[in-house]
């Protein structure tokens, strides 16, 4: 179960590391992932296939909680580099949290 859930997290890591999406690091290039998830045959299945697959292991093996969570922070770990690296460069305000936008951002994904 924990190498289904590091595969699944690897393949959303991969797919956020697409070439058209950069960096994650722009309105545009956040405007892109969303796109491409909204286009995606995923959205038809009934969205995140990891988010999915989190849930029901979750739900029936508790004990693999830590290998879900560190699944999420992978993920997450990539828009908090690109949110910090927009308010670097004073595209989001100083006072923007990118840990908690990242966080914010996949949150409202699953619940998409």
């Amino acid at each position: 179960v924990r190498a289904v859930l590091a595969w699944q997290a690897d393949n959303i890591v991969t797919r956020h590391r697409a070439p058209e999406l950069g960096e994650l690091d722009s309105f545009a290039a956040l405007r892109r992932w969303a796109d491409s998830y909204i286009a995606s045959k995923d959205m038809l299945r009934g969205g995140c296939t990891f988010g999915s697959l989190a849930a029901e292991v979750v739900k029936n093996e508790p004990s693999h909680r830590d290998a879900v969570a560190d699944g999420f922070a992978r993920w997450q770990a990539l828009f908090r580099r690109g949110l910090s690296a927009m308010r670097d460069r004073g595209e989001l305000r100083p006072e923007a949290d990118p840990t908690a936008l990242a966080h914010l951002l996949t949150a409202a994904f699953q619940g998409g």
